[in-house]
């Protein structure tokens, strides 16, 4: 399993293992639940309300933590790792930056933590002095919305499942993330053929700054061979975040073009198709459908939420 798919999956654990203490939040006809409902319909602000309840915090935590599961992906490119010891829950970024969040404690340092989660998902300064009951709303429609991109790989991967429907699937449009998806099941000998292939699409001259600040020929760094399949998810991670996490525009239309057609040819295969046929059902089985398990708790709980504001008001 790669780096990227452990940190998705450790910190939906982390999600998981903090349920008990938030079933008060979501179970109707508790004093929580009935003030949460009350704090969304009539409060301006969150603080006190949070600053006074660790139950609450905590519910803000997971929401917040389980609205990033699918930040740029599945596999969270812009999280290196994430660890819980006890209460703390250490989220190491991309970028080098580590945050320290207390679960259920509302301090500055998850006021920290809070500001730059939202900042990274709906792309906005959020002011954490004066906290508006609002962020658990955006929370929990990100959480609708990453259900919805589960949803449409589970579809894609039944796809995959079916031969049948498997003619003329692979085109333009194919879903990017289902796309990598597909990649990281190849083989070796598959992913450098690949490699090789768009390399040779790639400008001579075209290069990009790493996070070190040191040049990288985009050519020649897709162009050489490995046998290390570690290097090439690495690779196949790369090229997913700069062509549609920071949208570069010519592997972005060399990927479009490209791999579709490349992933069509390998699984007419039938011993290929067999074996990533395994590959992807096993992701859905254990990754997907345990996350569309997870997500539904709060979808509900957030549907029936809002149906007592609305029937309120």
């Amino acid at each position: 399993m790669s780096k990227s798919n452990l940190t998705s999956l450790n910190l939906l654990e982390i999600v998981s293992n903090n349920l008990d203490f938030i079933i008060p939040v979501l179970k109707p006809n508790t004093e929580t639940y009935d003030q949460l409902i009350s704090v969304l319909q009539y409060d301006d602000t969150l603080d006190e309300h949070v600053m006074e309840s660790s139950i609450l915090t905590t519910y803000l935590q997971i929401v917040n933590l389980l609205s990033l599961t699918q930040f740029g992906g599945i596999s969270i490119p812009e999280i290196n790792k994430v660890t819980q010891n006890e209460s703390l829950v250490d989220v190491y970024w991309a970028n080098g930056v580590k945050d320290t969040l207390t679960i259920g404690k509302f301090d500055n340092a998850y006021k920290r933590f809070l500001r730059t989660t939202y900042n990274k998902l709906f792309g906005t300064y959020l002011n954490t002095d004066v906290l508006s009951p609002k962020i658990i709303t955006e929370f929990n429609l990100k959480i609708l919305d990453n259900q919805s991109s589960i949803l449409t790989l589970i579809e894609s991967i039944d796809i995959i499942l079916n031969k049948a429907r498997i003619e003329n699937y692979f085109n333009e449009n194919l879903n990017q993330e289902f796309m990598f998806m597909l990649l990281s099941s190849f083989s070796v000998e598959h992913l450098n053929t690949l490699f090789n292939q768009i390399s040779l699409k790639i400008p001579q001259d075209l290069e990009i700054t790493t996070q070190n600040k040191n040049k990288l020929n985009m050519q020649q760094y897709f162009l050489v061979s490995s046998l290390d399949i570690s290097l090439l998810i690495e690779k196949i991670s790369m090229l997913y975040e700069l062509s549609f996490i920071y949208n570069h525009t010519i592997l972005q239309d060399i990927v479009k073009k490209e791999v579709p057609k490349f992933i069509g040819k390998t699984l007419s295969n039938n011993v290929v198709l067999n074996q990533v046929q395994n590959t992807v059902n096993s992701v859905k089985k254990n990754q997907l459908l345990p996350r569309q398990e997870l997500n539904n708790i709060f979808i509900k709980h957030f549907d029936k939420i809002l149906q007592y504001i609305t029937t309120a008001t």
